[in-house]
């Protein structure tokens, strides 16, 4: 689609003179113009395509990259002069105006990925996007302008995202091609996608969260991809013992506890150590994360709420580091773009330091439940856990160390990394979980959105693919 520089294209061009975008790569074809629809063509430049250009409201003009003498630049012309992407919504904003619906999803080509850099703005390809920390990271980066991709399983709980204006791209981890192509025009990735929880099977943690994220890598580095954003956990350096002001120094003397902890630490490795040659790897290790739209962790405390309260281990005395959503989500923003974090892994932890039973409290009262319930004491209780399998109730292994055991966080360097500070204290954080929780019909309701963990059979596909285990 070649965009014509004289006649009306040209006196569009004149007509904002000045207000030129940021170079970008010469030789890029001007047949891969990409434009939204002109509805708000101020904003919608701004916020899609990460240009430096300024606009008049109600100028029908578009920006769209091209060719000139001068190499391939940003430019404004007239809205006729090139084909649009559409929306769902677009769509119907053509509908209700008399106008012929523009195609949905036709994409000529995504922004060129040096003009948004060069604005602060990406076009970012997010694994695990239906997820609690996928999702909520899809809706922070399109709320500050940025296009998304989300790359899932199926197009199951993908409604909210499309209106939103989030593209879907259904896929598995198991093949780094269709990654790769999904990835394609892309900057940054922000990896989310895992296996968690601590009843699934270690096929299942192995193949999704070790080679799913080997795939993510080789996908990116294909796809030409200039940042990753891996979304690790503090379960990395999870053990029977104390974690008390523990920094991303200390090394750990003996293997994680569990499967999940065992799989997310190889993947950090994984993920850290291909940083280098063109891409930039970010890993980030959140504590227990909590707020609004939890369909993670939340359900199976509410079900435990709901027969009697959250158990604790002992009285619950001992220290517990959380992130706040809001919190954690700013910092995977800020990991998107600070120089001085590539190659590093960070843990990201609320700056409070509560006991489980002054975190556990405020929780259940924000969620409707009981006063959470004094439980066995640590020794006890991990005991217990040992003869437990992951079909029965009751706290697994990791439950009790997390629930039982000190552990508090050094954040120092990720606030300086990263540039990079929690926002939100546990007061308001509470107040916006109930809200949510009330939203959405209370413990009970988001109960119900439990999940069955993953077993060894749900990864056969993966496997398959592969050429087996």
């Amino acid at each position: 689609m070649p965009v014509d520089a004289g006649g009306p294209a040209g006196s569009a061009r004149a007509h904002v003179a000045g207000f030129f975008g940021p170079r970008v790569a010469a030789g890029d074809r001007a047949d891969q113009a990409w434009a939204p629809r002109p509805e708000g063509v101020q904003g919608a430049i701004r916020r899609r395509h990460g240009l430096a250009i300024g606009l008049p409201a109600g100028v029908g003009v578009i920006a769209v990259v091209a060719e000139s003498t001068a190499g391939t630049v940003a430019v404004a012309v007239l809205v006729d002069a090139v084909r649009l992407r559409a929306t769902s919504k677009d769509g119907e904003n053509d509908k209700s105006q008399g106008r012929e619906p523009a195609e949905h999803g036709l994409r000529l080509a995504g922004p060129r990925q040096e003009a948004c850099y060069a604005a602060g703005l990406m076009r970012a390809l997010i694994t695990g996007a239906t997820g609690f920390i996928g999702g909520q990271a899809a809706r922070r980066l399109i709320r500050d302008g940025h296009e998304v991709v989300a790359y899932v399983r199926s197009r199951e709980r993908t409604a909210e995202l499309v209106t939103e204006g989030v593209e879907i791209c259904v896929g598995s981890l198991g093949d780094p091609n269709a990654v790769a192509d999904a990835a394609a025009g892309c900057d940054t990735i922000i990896h989310c996608a895992a296996v968690t929880g601590y009843r699934s099977a270690k096929r299942a943690y192995s193949w999704v969260n070790v080679a799913g994220t080997e795939n993510v890598v080789n996908a990116a580095r294909h796809a030409e991809v200039r940042r990753l954003v891996h979304m690790s956990c503090a379960d990395v350096t999870l053990t029977n013992w104390e974690r008390l002001n523990c920094s991303e120094r200390q090394v750990l003397m003996e293997p994680p506890l569990g499967a999940h902890a065992w799989s997310k630490s190889l993947a950090e490795e994984v993920a850290v150590t291909a940083s280098g040659d063109g891409l930039e790897v970010v890993a980030l290790r959140p504590a227990w994360v909590w707020g609004p739209g939890d369909t993670s962790r939340l359900p199976e405390l509410c079900a435990e709420g709901l027969s009697g309260g959250i158990r604790m281990v002992g009285r619950g005395d001992n220290l517990v580091a959380i992130t706040y959503i809001d919190n954690l989500i700013d910092a995977v923003v800020a990991a998107t773009r600070a120089e001085g974090a590539v190659g590093g892994a960070y843990y990201i932890a609320d700056n409070e330091f509560l006991s489980l039973r002054e975190f556990l409290g405020p929780l259940s009262e924000a969620l409707g439940l009981a006063t959470p319930r004094r439980g066995p004491g640590l020794t006890l209780a991990f005991a217990m856990a040992r003869l437990r399998s992951p079909t029965s109730d009751g706290l697994m292994r990791e439950d009790v160390v997390i629930r039982g055991r000190g552990v508090t966080f050094d954040i120092s360097r990720g606030l300086n990394d990263l540039e990079w500070e929690p926002r939100v204290g546990l007061d308001d954080g509470m107040e916006a979980l109930g809200v949510w929780a009330r939203e959405v019909g209370g413990a009970k309701a988001i109960a119900e959105l439990r999940r069955p963990p993953a077993t060894a059979e749900s990864v056969n596909a993966q496997v398959q693919a592969a050429g087996g285990d």
